[in-house]
Protein backbone atom coordinates (compact mmCIF):
# COMPACT_ATOMS: atom_id res chain seq x y z
CA UNK A 1 0.00 0.00 0.00
CA UNK A 2 1.45 3.38 -0.95
CA UNK A 3 2.04 6.18 1.52
CA UNK A 4 -0.67 8.29 -0.16
CA UNK A 5 -3.29 5.54 0.19
CA UNK A 6 -2.23 4.88 3.78
CA UNK A 7 -2.51 8.59 4.65
CA UNK A 8 -5.92 8.83 3.00
CA UNK A 9 -7.15 5.74 4.84
CA UNK A 10 -5.92 6.96 8.25
CA UNK A 11 -7.33 10.45 7.75
CA UNK A 12 -10.69 9.07 6.59
CA UNK A 13 -10.88 6.71 9.60
CA UNK A 14 -10.09 9.55 12.03
CA UNK A 15 -12.66 11.84 10.45
CA UNK A 16 -15.27 9.07 10.61
CA UNK A 17 -14.49 8.43 14.29
CA UNK A 18 -14.95 12.12 15.09
CA UNK A 19 -18.01 12.55 12.86
CA UNK A 20 -16.22 15.05 10.61
CA UNK A 21 -16.95 15.75 6.94
CA UNK A 22 -14.49 17.21 4.37
CA UNK A 23 -14.69 20.94 3.71
CA UNK A 24 -16.53 21.86 6.94
CA UNK A 25 -14.94 24.12 9.56
CA UNK A 26 -15.47 22.85 13.10
CA UNK A 27 -15.25 25.04 16.21
CA UNK A 28 -14.36 23.37 19.47
CA UNK A 29 -15.47 24.59 22.87
CA UNK A 30 -13.11 22.41 24.87
CA UNK A 31 -11.15 23.71 27.81
CA UNK A 32 -7.38 24.16 27.66
CA UNK A 33 -6.75 20.90 29.54
CA UNK A 34 -9.16 18.75 27.45
CA UNK A 35 -7.84 16.62 24.59
CA UNK A 36 -8.66 17.87 21.10
CA UNK A 37 -7.95 16.88 17.51
CA UNK A 38 -7.63 19.34 14.63
CA UNK A 39 -7.21 18.76 10.91
CA UNK A 40 -5.60 21.90 9.52
CA UNK A 41 -4.92 22.81 5.90
CA UNK A 42 -2.23 25.46 5.50
CA UNK A 43 -3.54 26.89 2.24
CA UNK A 44 -6.62 26.88 0.03
CA UNK A 45 -4.81 24.51 -2.39
CA UNK A 46 -3.99 22.10 0.48
CA UNK A 47 -7.60 22.23 1.66
CA UNK A 48 -8.86 21.50 -1.87
CA UNK A 49 -6.39 18.61 -2.19
CA UNK A 50 -7.42 16.99 1.11
CA UNK A 51 -11.12 17.53 0.36
CA UNK A 52 -10.70 16.12 -3.16
CA UNK A 53 -8.87 13.05 -1.83
CA UNK A 54 -11.54 12.40 0.79
CA UNK A 55 -14.38 12.80 -1.73
CA UNK A 56 -12.65 10.59 -4.31
CA UNK A 57 -12.35 13.45 -6.84
CA UNK A 58 -8.54 13.36 -6.74
CA UNK A 59 -6.44 10.22 -7.12
CA UNK A 60 -2.94 9.78 -5.66
CA UNK A 61 -0.55 8.27 -8.23
CA UNK A 62 2.52 6.53 -6.80
CA UNK A 63 5.99 7.05 -8.24
CA UNK A 64 7.01 4.47 -10.80
CA UNK A 65 9.65 3.67 -13.43
CA UNK A 66 8.51 3.96 -17.04
CA UNK A 67 10.22 2.87 -20.27
CA UNK A 68 10.14 5.05 -23.38
CA UNK A 69 9.61 3.70 -26.90
CA UNK A 70 13.37 3.88 -27.37
CA UNK A 71 13.93 1.69 -24.31
CA UNK A 72 15.19 4.43 -22.00
CA UNK A 73 13.96 4.13 -18.41
CA UNK A 74 12.95 7.17 -16.40
CA UNK A 75 11.32 7.78 -13.05
CA UNK A 76 7.87 9.35 -12.85
CA UNK A 77 7.44 11.10 -9.50
CA UNK A 78 4.32 10.62 -7.37
CA UNK A 79 1.56 13.10 -8.15
CA UNK A 80 -2.15 13.78 -7.76
CA UNK A 81 -4.62 13.61 -10.65
CA UNK A 82 -8.23 14.77 -10.84
CA UNK A 83 -10.56 11.84 -11.40
CA UNK A 84 -12.26 12.10 -14.78
CA UNK A 85 -15.96 11.43 -15.19
CA UNK A 86 -16.52 7.95 -16.59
Amino acid sequence: MSIDLTFKSILKDLMTQFGMKPGIDYVDNLGDNEPATDFVALSENADQLITGLMEGKIIAISAYVATSKLGKQYEVKAYFRRKTAA
